[in-house]
């Protein structure tokens, strides 16, 4: 969070704009990470590997700039009413973009695992790819709910002026895939060999923990930011705001 002495209404603009922006473009960078990581150890396994998990990004990004319409819809509203001090309805949209985006990723995540099949067919995936290109897809379409999770906390903590602690975790996961990864792929001790699919399930475990550090500091209220059961009651009318915003 930007210090008192230096945000920008009393200190230099400039340099507080580079504070802010820094952190967001490192853990932006740190997002694409992960198909990075994957791409990696998979290329180990030889080009159909690789074509394999190729394949699914497309798709994968393009699920992700839908939750990340409302993921900033919801940084919008924070910041609008963080600046206003209303902390209870700071609280309340956080607990409506969380319950709207989840939804909207498991129906997502569904949907893409039996669609998987399809959109790799359309992609043009030979016969050599087919089978692991599906599978890699279908557990990434698994951690959909993760992967929404964490791009909410992440935008809601940016609503608020803090974008430090979002970076640490991507940070922290990043590495702990970069780790993972060749375990699942390659196999070890007791933890067998699943190949492409190998690299999926570990980018999942990553970011499903990744999002359960995120909700967890919500409900402590860590950060400026308090979830609570009764704010997940649906608001449509703002639930609409939110897509209005995020479209």
């Amino acid at each position: 969070m930007i210090d008192e002495k230096n945000n920008l209404i009393h200190g230099p603009v400039l340099q507080s704009i580079i504070a802010i922006s820094m952190p967001i473009i490192l853990a932006s960078f740190l997002q694409t990470a992960y198909q990075l990581t994957d791409t990696f150890w998979v290329g180990r396994l030889g080009t159909a590997a690789i074509a394999s998990v190729s394949l699914s990004f497309p798709v994968i990004f393009l699920i992700v700039s839908l939750g990340g319409g409302l993921s900033i819809a919801g940084t919008i509203l924070v910041a609008q009413y963080k600046g206003k001090n209303d902390e209870k309805a700071v609280d309340h949209i956080t607990a409506q973009t969380l319950l709207t985006v989840l939804v909207i990723s498991a129906i997502l995540s569904c949907t893409g695992y039996f669609l998987s099949p399809y959109f790799v067919k359309l992609l043009g995936a030979g016969k050599d790819v087919f089978t692991n290109a599906v599978s890699y897809m279908r557990i990434s379409f698994t951690g959909v709910i993760f992967m929404f999770a964490f791009m909410v906390f992440q935008s809601l903590m940016r609503g608020v002026g803090d974008v430090k602690i979002p970076m640490y975790i991507i940070l922290g996961t990043v590495l702990m895939n970069l780790v993972i990864d060749p375990l699942f792929i390659m196999g070890y001790g007791f933890v067998p060999a699943l190949g492409v699919s190998g690299a999926a399930l570990a980018t999942i475990i990553a970011q499903g923990i990744s999002a359960s550090i995120g909700i967890y500091l919500m409900l402590r209220k860590r950060h400026q930011i308090q979830l609570h059961l009764r704010g997940f009651k649906p608001d449509f009318p703002l639930i609409r705001k939110m897509f209005l915003l995020g479209a």
